[in-house]
């Protein structure tokens, strides 16, 4: 999967639950209008046109989507915006093996530290 999965297009469904309640409650992780901190501390929201590179973490719908590096970073390392300038933000990064990351892992996690069960995800 390290290999293909080198960028998401669109919005992802993530299919979550919350510790042991037996119905799944689906979140849709549209990248727009939501958070994106950089890696210098500074922040900014997402609106289908800006672009934000060198971005540490992104949050949306309660989950917290953090970049982890294996050095410093590029700012090329990770992006999140209109990188393809379509009107459309997506979440973009290069893992570490790459000519342009540093990105090793994309730990995804609930805001309120709640456990959850990521049993899968859409790309649409």
């Amino acid at each position: 999967m390290k290999a293909t999965v080198k960028h998401l297009l669109t919005p992802l469904l993530f299919v979550a639950s919350a510790g042991f309640v037996a119905q799944a409650q689906a979140v849709a992780i549209d990248f727009t209008g939501r958070t994106a901190t950089l890696n210098d501390g500074s922040t900014g929201v997402t609106n289908n046109n800006l672009v934000f590179q060198d971005v540490a973490s992104f949050e949306d719908q309660g989950f917290k989507m953090e970049f982890v590096f294996a050095s410093t970073p590029t700012a090329f390392a990770s992006i999140v915006g209109d990188y393809y300038s379509t009107g459309n933000d997506v979440i973009h990064f290069h893992w570490d093996d790459g000519s342009f990351g540093e990105v090793t892992e994309l730990r995804i996690s609930r805001v309120d530290g709640a456990l959850f069960d990521l049993g899968g995800f859409q790309v649409k």
